[in-house]
């Protein structure tokens, strides 16, 4: 992993949600790509909340390693890639699919996408303010 590939994947994020993004939180472990300056510097100027796992604690961000988990068995394990362009195809399609189609138990049977839009409508209707500092500039 590079520090790059991380700045490229936070940019996906934030052009995804047109930049609403404040307060959102990234899960990561403690890896060097995840602690570099520029990716301290990325979020703090989009208003992101940076979350690393403790050392050797993997209970923090057991969402994120139960995606990983799933990911590796519904999809990784059952093809084969040519290239590497070909797994990042891949890894882009059933991420997509995964957000947009893929029902998930614990959010009530709906897609995180779904779900994500039905906290965004809660949180509009609850109160204006819950926008201050959303719709920063990339």
């Amino acid at each position: 992993m590079r520090t790059e590939i991380v700045l490229e994947a936070l940019g996906q994020s934030v052009r995804t949600r047109r930049g609403l993004v404040s307060d959102t939180k990234l899960h990561t472990d403690r890896g060097s790509q995840f602690s570099d300056r520029e990716i301290k510097e990325r979020c703090v100027h989009l208003k992101i909340v940076r979350s690393l796992g403790s050392t050797r604690t993997c209970y923090e961000h057991a969402s994120a390693e139960s995606f990983w988990s799933i990911f590796k068995h519904e999809y990784f394990y059952r093809h084969v890639f040519a290239n590497m362009d070909e797994l990042r195809a891949g890894i882009e399609r059933y991420i997509n699919w995964y957000n947009t189609k893929r029902r998930c138990t614990t959010i009530g049977n709906i897609s995180p996408v779904k779900y994500e839009l039905a906290l965004l409508q809660v949180a509009k209707s609850a109160s204006p303010s819950v926008y201050f500092g959303w719709g920063t500039s990339l």
